[in-house]
């Protein structure tokens, strides 16, 4: 039996991760969007209860709503743009995230031990295959990744993979969990991604898990936490010069975004509280709206940077709502998800498919850390 469930997560994994190679490769980053959209519906169902119980013991995701759709409903009459696919492509999933990834972190800490070893299974084998297709696109050059993007800008190779950030949210689990070669895997891919930011957020989780992890699992943590540090550091070291160019240089491309966005923000009493809402434009982009550039036309709604993205969209109120409903429910992954969202939101936004999946992998992986550890504190001879 046991041999029938894991051959199940196995090939549940596979098809995710050829799917989305799939989808990716001939459709791009919208091959994306519908791949996180499918998978957004299928936990949607599976979450449905968990969900609900969410909405009716937190009043206040209605009132984010409502505040959300009647700013820009009033955007709409006074006669802004409003684009339909830029909240489908990017702003709705902000919204979307917030009780997928709750509900998702609820049920994981509910859930038994079996369940558990079954969840970790399943990313284990998606870990393990997205690696092994990235390695054979890097040796090859053949696009055979299941990346969002492929950027080589400056001669670098950067591939941007969906659910990049799972292994990230994961390697407390692993660490707890004894599985030491998916922590590297882990690593490799959020490091293939070239990410600043990402690689920060590496470490804290390294930190994170050496002081929570007790026991005699901690002693072990806390030696295997050396080569893990190592890993970063070389990843680190090959993006050492877009570090320096950012700090001699600045970032032109994301300082313009926020200038806008908070000249836009401030520029009246109504934005300034409750925001321009979803799917209305900044400004008009790095090249203006006459050119059809997906990046340039993106770049007018888009906002690099998490902190202007929910004042202009939101408002201040919208804002504060959002970040109480989002900071302080997650157990033992409470303080990473604050240290997240402040070294995250300097770069990025949580907008975008792709969130969708940050928030339920965030959720899951708490889930079942905060279970772990207060297992471990009760039996502490338990296995996993």
């Amino acid at each position: 039996m046991s041999f029938l469930v894991v051959k199940k997560e196995t090939m549940g994994a596979v098809a995710l991760v050829l799917m989305a190679t799939i989808l990716c490769g001939f459709l791009n980053t919208r091959g994306a969007l519908l791949f996180v959209g499918l998978f957004s519906l299928a936990l949607l169902f599976v979450l449905r209860s968990s969900i609900a119980r969410i909405f009716i013991n937190r009043p206040s995701i209605f009132v984010l709503y409502f505040m959300v759709l009647a700013s820009t409903t009033y955007s709409y009459f006074l006669g802004l743009e409003i684009s339909i696919w830029q909240i489908v492509r990017s702003q709705i999933w902000t919204l979307i995230s917030i009780p997928l990834g709750l509900a998702s972190y609820y049920y994981a800490n509910s859930i038994n031990a079996i369940t558990i070893k079954m969840i970790v299974r399943f990313v284990e084998v998606w870990i393990t295959m997205v690696s092994v297709l990235v390695i054979i696109e890097l040796l090859t050059g053949i696009p055979i990744s299941p990346a969002m993007i492929r950027s080589d800008l400056d001669s670098e190779i950067r591939l941007y993979i969906i659910g990049s950030n799972i292994g990230l949210f994961f390697l407390p689990v692993f660490l707890y969990m004894k599985k030491y070669i998916i922590s590297f895997l882990s690593i490799f891919l959020v490091g293939i991604t070239g990410g600043k930011t990402a690689m920060f957020l590496v470490f804290m989780y390294i930190v994170f898990s050496v002081f929570t992890i007790k026991g005699g699992r901690g002693k072990v943590v806390k030696l295997i936490a050396i080569p893990l540090f190592v890993v970063t550091l070389f990843f680190l070291s090959m993006y050492l010069h877009r570090i320096d160019d950012y700090i001699e240089h600045g970032d032109s491309w994301r300082h313009s975004q926020i200038i806008a966005a908070y000249n836009l923000w401030s520029s009246s009493f109504k934005t300034t509280l409750f925001g321009i809402g979803m799917g209305v434009p900044y400004w008009d982009g790095f090249l203006g709206s006459l050119n059809d550039d997906p990046v340039i036309v993106n770049s007018r709604f888009d906002i690099e940077n998490g902190y202007l993205y929910l004042l202009t969209r939101f408002g201040a109120v919208g804002s504060i709502l959002y970040l109480y409903l989002t900071l302080i429910h997650w157990g033992r992954y409470n303080i990473l998800f604050i240290i997240d969202i402040l070294v995250w939101w300097m770069g990025g936004s949580p907008s975008g498919g792709s969130v969708a999946i940050t928030f339920v992998s965030f959720g899951i992986s708490a889930g079942i850390f905060s279970y772990l550890i207060s297992i471990d504190h009760l039996y502490p001879s338990k296995k996993y």
